[in-house]
């Protein structure tokens, strides 16, 4: 790939063209159908040229119809809605080479070698150009896939991107190359991107589904279009509600508009930050920004050998990397429903509370919560081992804006002694303390506290609350609790 001197936004929607056939008639357009429950499919279909492709994930198909057509499509009672099938396009630019890749130490996650397990066991589906599986780099982690574009088992990259964007999230600890956020997850390939980097929201949407079906638990999508997408939408928030933690890049435009699908709310939208920890004006930022990571000069694989690239393209898989070294850990400190396992939210809630916030205090629209620091929330935490811990956490939720709302928070003492510490309450949203209290435990007790909270924790959206208890001489925090409440 030629390199750029200058960085050119490639997040363009491509509308499908309309050319006249021999008849002199209007090529069938692609449409992407919502289907109402329990819909039939047979009444839709006969108004199409092809169904292109039906969905399990969400109610809806995606089909070839004639323009004439339309107008009665969208009159059946099985049809909710019909939209155009439009084309999003990978986010990615080019630029200067760097010796390494410094991204990767920006997120603290090599401090880990020797401490972690490194992703191992963790499945990520790379949504995106396909891999390059057999680049030295990565022909370890790589583990199979599927090939959207060309219908056929084989996601081998004809562009570059995908593969560069696995090779962030776990090139391998070899000695040679580069090293990988999580060197030991194991990455597939799901091609939804063809050789110019563009690819139909219908395969993305079919993308998505293949990787709910085969239990990746991360999904990588370096790609994305100003153009909302209500079946697309729909498809992320059931992924996520399956269990599949979803991470994309916000955009490489410089507009303050996030794209989709990071713009949505079961999506992780990451934006980019380089050297000095800035936010380059091309950045696409905004409300729904999570996140921020390294995207500028990221030097990774390519199809071939190795390059340096830039754009939010590449700061969403070195999150996605972040969160493979969460999923090794046990949830002790964010197991919100208590069942010993992994939620999406739970490490959403881990990634925000050991964020370096930048930027303003709190969240904003440039670096979300803040710089993930894979270090951080990869560490396994002890927190049963500390004489005093925090045993619960609760925030009442779905309230709406304005009324009183508490924190209910455990402290237990496990020894046999009495026992003083300060416990520390925060609000990532904020980015400020709610409340310190200096305690006093007597053996073995365990004690209830309730917190008001003030106005600012009470306003819409996401807030990640902390509750850390420390000894009153020291500096380890003993464990830290998460709850994100909307």
């Amino acid at each position: 790939m030629s390199r750029l001197t200058t960085v050119l936004p490639v997040s363009v929607v491509v509308l499908a063209v309309l050319v006249a056939g021999p008849s002199g008639q209007a090529a069938p357009e692609r449409v992407l159908v919502g289907l109402k429950p329990e819909a039939d499919l047979t009444a839709v279909e006969l108004l199409a040229t092809k169904t292109l492709r039906q969905y399990h994930l969400v109610p809806a198909a995606a089909l070839l119809v004639p323009d004439e057509r339309l107008a009665e499509l969208r009159q059946l009672a099985a049809v909710e809605y019909v939209e155009p099938d439009l084309q999003a396009a990978a986010v990615q630019s080019g630029g200067p080479g760097e010796i390494l890749p410094w991204g990767v130490d920006r997120s603290n996650s090599e401090l880990l070698f020797g401490r972690s397990q490194l992703g191992a066991g963790v499945k990520i589906a790379v949504i995106d150009t396909g891999i390059d599986y057999r680049h030295p780099d990565l022909h370890r982690c790589y583990a199979g896939g599927y090939d959207f574009v060309n219908e056929d088992p084989d996601p081998a990259d004809d562009h570059g991107h995908g593969t560069h964007c696995a090779g962030i999230i776990a090139a391998d600890y070899n000695g040679v190359g580069v090293i990988g956020v999580a060197p030991r997850a194991s990455v597939y390939a799901v091609k939804v991107l063809d050789r110019r980097g563009k690819g139909y929201f219908s395969d993305i949407i079919a993308g998505l589904e293949w990787a709910v079906d085969h239990g990746m638990q991360i999904a990588s999508l370096s790609l994305g279009a100003q153009d909302d997408c209500r079946t697309l939408q729909r498809a992320c928030d059931a992924a996520y509600r399956r269990g599949l933690l979803l991470v994309a890049a916000s955009g490489n435009d410089g507009k303050n508009k996030v794209m989709a699908p990071a713009r949505y709310d079961s999506v992780i939208a990451v934006s980019a930050v380089g050297l000095g920890d800035r936010v380059p004006s091309w950045v696409s930022t905004g409300s729904e920004v999570e996140l921020a990571a390294a995207g500028v000069n990221i030097l990774s694989a390519k199809t071939g050998g190795y390059a340096a690239l830039q754009g939010t393209s590449m700061a969403a898989p070195h999150v996605a990397g972040a969160a493979a070294l969460v999923l090794g850990t046990e949830p002790a400190d964010c197991d919100f429903n208590h069942d010993g396992r992994w939620q999406p939210a739970e490490v959403r809630a881990r990634l925000i509370a050991t964020t370096q916030d930048a930027g303003p205090p709190g969240r904003d629209h440039k670096y979300g919560f803040g710089i993930v620091d894979a270090f951080t929330a990869g560490l396994p935490r002890r927190w049963d081992q500390a004489p005093v811990y925090v045993e619960r956490l609760l925030v009442d939720e779905q309230v709406p804006a304005g009324p009183t709302r508490t924190a209910q928070i455990r402290l237990r003492n496990q020894t046999a002694e009495a026992q003083t510490a300060r416990l520390t309450f925060a609000d990532r949203a904020v980015g400020g303390l709610l409340a310190v209290q200096d305690i006093t435990l007597a053996p073995r007790q365990a004690r209830e506290i309730q917190l008001h909270l003030p106005p600012s924790a009470r306003q819409p959206g996401t807030h990640v609350f902390l509750a850390l208890v420390q000894p009153a001489v020291g500096t380890e925090a003993s464990r830290v609790a998460c709850v994100v409440v909307r």
